[in-house]
């Protein structure tokens, strides 16, 4: 881009909770941001709880007519108060380790709300799944059925299951998170299931009483979830008139993407997904259960990090941050768009630059040739739909603490809900062996 059409570029808008106010700071759900950086430091994660519980809404509402269990996917973020958040809402969990279970526990999730989903559940985790009392395992293999009648025997226990169909249907999303083809490590494949379901007779301590299917993330389109839904119906009728089995509820999975940037306008509307939910699965009468993550919290985030310098180089001129990779992986692990916004608003021109952090490798890039205001060291920029997929992948590399997270209530109200994680603290933990 010349010079001359980036300084006549629009600049970049907020979208979603985020808002400039006539002041102009950069107010996420009416709070300003600058304020809760310099309270709480900086890297900052920073979520709208009055975001979330729309979002939670928005569902409910679109899904009136099936009314699902909402199990939020722990996986996206997996801080205990926003857990106890959406449970506040009656919403379950959809969790993958016994990690995550402990988690979703310690925020107040109802057992009974819980399925237990992931390819690799250990004895340990299986056994610490039916202690609890979930609703449901996903299982993925064969070798974990047989696994999970052994943990239930040893219980005196009886282990309820939902098969995990993987129906090798393309989900139009970025290959890294597509999760219902063939050649995916997710889920069993969709004919082997009428013979998997009489092989099950032989586990007297496992008991079907769903299928189970996810097919990807951050689905923008909605055909792909019609065709799944279409054949996830087939199958359940072909089980009850072939084999007679009778399923107690089916697990819709979640996907459901959002925008991440203002270009992106609304996303798909939950509404038509409903619609295709209804159309399919509804003629069934069954129960269903939806497992929403991103969706909910994905655009309730944001990630704040300082410029420290600014530095020239050939023909790129760098924004170098506090932040890196190890705070924000998904730009680095996914190639994934994240919308900027500095924290004070400007109406001068913009010049193309590239957002970079501090690790020590080349793909700690941010962004390239990013069209922003020119910006000086010491300012402050928002990375936009962070709440998903982004703190809950941060990490200790190059010696770096975690950052810390604040939640603002549905009123306002800023709350620290994790401190900064320094790697003093670590140390300490090492030296305290």
């Amino acid at each position: 881009m010349s010079a001359a059409s980036a300084e006549t570029a629009p600049a970049p808008r907020p979208f979603g909770p985020l808002s400039f106010g006539s002041d102009g700071a950069l107010q996420l759900s009416g709070v300003a941001l600058a304020p809760l950086a310099a309270q709480y430091g900086s890297p900052l994660y920073v979520y709208s709880g009055a975001h979330i519980s729309a979002q939670i809404q928005r569902l409910q509402t679109a899904f009136a007519t099936l009314d699902p269990l909402i199990c939020y996917a722990v996986k996206a973020n997996m801080n205990t108060h926003l857990i106890a958040h959406v449970a506040h809402h009656g919403v379950g969990a959809d969790v993958v380790s016994a990690g995550e279970l402990k988690r979703a526990l310690a925020g107040g999730v109802a057992p009974e709300k819980i399925v237990f989903a992931g390819v690799a559940k250990q004895p340990a985790e299986l056994e610490a799944g039916l202690a609890a009392g979930i609703l449901q395992f996903n299982v993925e293999s064969w070798a974990e059925l047989e696994a999970l009648n052994a943990a239930a025997r040893r219980l005196g226990k009886t282990a309820p299951v939902a098969l995990r169909v993987n129906p090798d249907i393309d989900a139009q999303t970025l290959a890294k998170i597509t999760t219902g083809t063939r050649g995916d490590k997710f889920g069993l494949p969709f004919d082997d299931i009428p013979a998997l379901v009489r092989k099950m007779e032989a586990l007297p301590h496992v008991r079907l009483e769903a299928l189970a299917m996810h097919i990807g993330s951050q689905l923008l389109k909605i055909q792909p979830f019609a065709d799944a839904y279409q054949r996830l119906a087939d199958l359940t009728r072909h089980l009850a008139s072939e084999q007679g089995t009778v399923l107690q509820r089916l697990d819709m999975g979640g996907g459901l993407g959002i925008p991440y940037s203002p270009e992106d306008g609304e996303g798909p509307d939950p509404a038509d997904l409903a619609a295709a939910a209804v159309e399919h699965l509804g003629p069934l009468g069954l129960p269903t259960i939806m497992e929403p993550g991103r969706f909910l919290v994905g655009n309730a985030g944001v990630m704040i990090a300082d410029v420290v310098y600014t530095k020239d180089s050939y023909d790129h001129r760098f924004l170098l941050l506090n932040a890196g990779m190890n705070d924000l992986m998904r730009p680095a692990l996914y190639d994934a768009y994240h919308h900027v916004l500095p924290l004070v608003q400007s109406d001068a021109g913009l010049v193309p630059q590239d957002l970079a952090g501090p690790i020590c490798e080349s793909t700690d890039v941010f962004a390239k040739q990013r069209l922003l205001p020119p910006l000086a060291e010491g300012a402050q920029l928002a990375f936009c739909t962070a709440g998903a997929y982004c703190a809950v992948l941060a990490n200790h590399y190059n010696g770096r603490a975690l950052p810390a997270e604040v939640l603002l209530e549905d009123d306002g109200t800023a709350r620290l809900i994790r401190p900064a994680v320094s790697d003093e603290d670590m140390i300490a933990r090492e030296q305290a062996l």
